[in-house]
C-alpha cells in the first residue's frame, strides 16, 4: 500500500522529467520509475482529496487537536481519546487497564468508556478517576518528590540537602531552594529527584527496583564528576572578600528581614531597624503558624515597613536574603500569585516614604535578623524591642559592629 501526504509544497516544483532521468541513470527498474512517474502525474485535486481523508484518518475533522490515538512504538497519542477505550486497549501498559481491577470493581466498570469520560476541559478528571483506580495508581509530581514515602526514605539518606517533605507543597520547596540555597544545592537537590525520577521509571517500565543507596550515591557522583570537570576560573580576590553588613547612609535607617519556616510548615517573621551608627531602633518577631517561605518573608518586609512609619521613619534602607522578595519590589521578576496581595501592600507602604531603596543580601549579612527571627517560632505573641535587641542576636550585632565580617557559609 502507497500513502501520498500533502505532497503540493514539497514537490510541485521539481522538474519531473529531470527527477525521471535520475532514476533511470541510478539503474532503477523501468516497473519502479513508471510508478513513481504516476503518482507524480495525479491531478491536484486527487492529490489534495488524498491528503485530506488521509488527515481526517489520523487526525480527524481538527488538525490541531488529535481526536484519534494510534500507537506508535511504546507510545500512544491519545488526542481527546474519544476512540480510544479507557479499559479493553493497551494504551497505558502492554496490557489493558481492566487486568489491574479487583473482581468486585470489574463486574461495576462500563467497559465502553472512552478515554475521553475521564478528561474535563483538556484535563485529567482525578476525582473519577481516584473513584475508580487505587490510589497508587495516580501520581503527579508533587507525590513522587514530595509525599511518596520512597521518596522520603531517600532524601532522609542525604541530611545536608532541605527534604521536599518539610514544605506543604513541591511548589514551595522549589521557591525556597532558588530564594535561599546555593548553586550547589540547588543543583545537588534537583539531581536527587532526577535519580528518583530515573529510579520510578524504571520499576514502571522495566519491573527494576533500585536500592536506596544507589539512587543517593548516583546523584552524588554525577555532581561531583559535573563540578570537577567544570570547575569556573579562579577569582582569589573575590572570594576573599569578607561579606558584612554595612551601616547605612547618614540621615538614613537600614531595615533587615527575615522570614524562616521549619518542620511542618511553622513559619516565623522577624526584623530590624539600625540607624547610620549601626545602633538599633528597632526590632520584632512574630510567629506567622503554617505558611510558605516567600510569604514569611513578605510579612517580615511588611512589619518592619510597617513600624517604621509608626516611628516616624521616612528614610530607609531594605535589605534582605530573600532574592524574590527583593525583586518582586524592585519589579525585576513577575510577582508569584501566592504573594501578589502581599507584595501589593508592600507598595503601597514603600509609597509613604520620602525614601527607600531594596537590596538583596546574603545571609551572612543579615544575621541579626535571622536570630531575632528563630525567637518568634516560640512566642505566644508579636514581641517588639525598642533600642535594644535580644539577648540572642547580641553576638552577631556584635559582629555587625565591628565590620570584621565573615566568609560565604559561615554558620554562628
Amino acid at each position: 500500500m502507497a500513502l501520498k501526504l500533502d505532497l503540493e509544497k514539497a514537490y510541485d516544483y521539481l522538474d519531473w522529467n529531470y527527477v525521471q532521468k535520475v532514476l533511470s541513470k541510478f539503474g532503477f527498474s523501468p516497473r519502479w520509475i513508471s510508478l513513481i512517474m504516476e503518482c507524480t502525474s495525479c491531478p491536484t485535486k486527487v492529490t489534495k482529496s488524498i491528503d485530506r481523508e488521509m488527515r481526517n484518518f489520523f487526525w480527524g475533522n481538527d488538525s490541531s487537536s488529535p481526536p484519534v490515538a494510534w500507537n506508535q512504538g511504546m507510545r500512544w497519542i491519545i488526542g481527546s481519546g474519544k476512540d480510544v477505550k479507557f479499559w479493553t486497549f493497551n494504551w497505558v501498559f502492554d496490557f489493558p487497564l481492566f487486568n489491574l481491577l479487583d473482581n468486585a470493581t470489574k463486574a461495576a466498570v462500563d467497559l465502553y468508556e472512552s478515554v475521553s469520560d475521564y478528561i474535563t476541559f483538556g484535563n485529567w478528571n482525578v476525582q473519577k478517576l481516584a473513584s475508580i483506580l487505587d490510589q497508587h495508581c495516580l501520581e503527579d509530581c508533587n507525590h513522587l518528590f514530595h509525599s511518596c514515602s520512597f521518596a522520603s526514605q531517600i532524601w532522609s539518606l542525604v541530611p545536608k540537602l532541605l527534604s521536599p517533605s518539610r514544605f506543604s507543597n513541591l511548589l514551595d520547596w522549589i521557591l525556597h531552594l532558588f530564594d535561599k540555597e546555593s548553586c550547589t544545592t540547588i543543583e545537588d537537590c534537583i539531581l536527587l529527584c532526577w535519580q528518583i525520577w530515573g529510579a520510578r521509571n524504571n520499576f514502571i517500565f522495566n519491573n527494576s527496583l533500585a536500592s536506596l543507596n544507589s539512587i543517593t550515591l548516583s546523584a552524588t557522583s554525577v555532581g561531583y564528576n559535573y563540578r570537577r570537570n567544570n570547575q569556573p576560573a579562579s577569582n582569589t580576590a573575590s572570594s576573599a572578600i569578607p561579606i558584612m553588613w554595612k551601616p547605612p547612609l547618614v540621615s538614613f535607617f537600614k531595615l533587615n528581614f527575615d522570614g524562616s519556616v521549619k518542620a511542618h510548615d511553622r513559619a516565623a517573621a522577624g526584623f530590624i531597624i539600625r540607624d547610620s551608627n549601626g545602633r538599633p531602633i528597632l526590632a520584632g518577631t512574630r510567629k506567622l503558624g503554617v505558611t510558605s517561605v516567600p510569604i514569611a518573608e513578605g510579612s517580615a518586609l511588611k512589619d518592619g515597613l510597617l513600624q517604621a512609619l509608626r516611628h516616624n521613619i521616612t528614610k530607609i534602607q531594605v535589605e534582605g536574603d530573600s532574592l524574590l522578595i527583593i525583586n518582586c519590589i524592585n519589579k525585576v521578576c513577575a510577582t508569584p500569585w501566592r504573594i501578589r496581595s502581599l507584595i501589593a501592600d508592600i507598595t503601597c507602604l514603600v509609597a509613604k516614604f520620602e525614601a527607600a531603596s531594596f537590596s538583596h543580601v546574603f545571609r551572612e549579612a543579615n544575621f541579626v535578623a535571622d536570630l531575632i527571627t528563630s525567637m518568634g517560632h516560640d512566642l505566644s505573641n508579636p514581641k517588639i524591642w525598642i533600642n535594644s535587641i535580644p539577648t540572642v542576636a547580641s553576638t552577631a550585632l556584635l559582629l555587625d559592629s565591628a565590620s570584621l565580617g565573615c566568609p560565604r557559609g559561615f554558620m554562628l
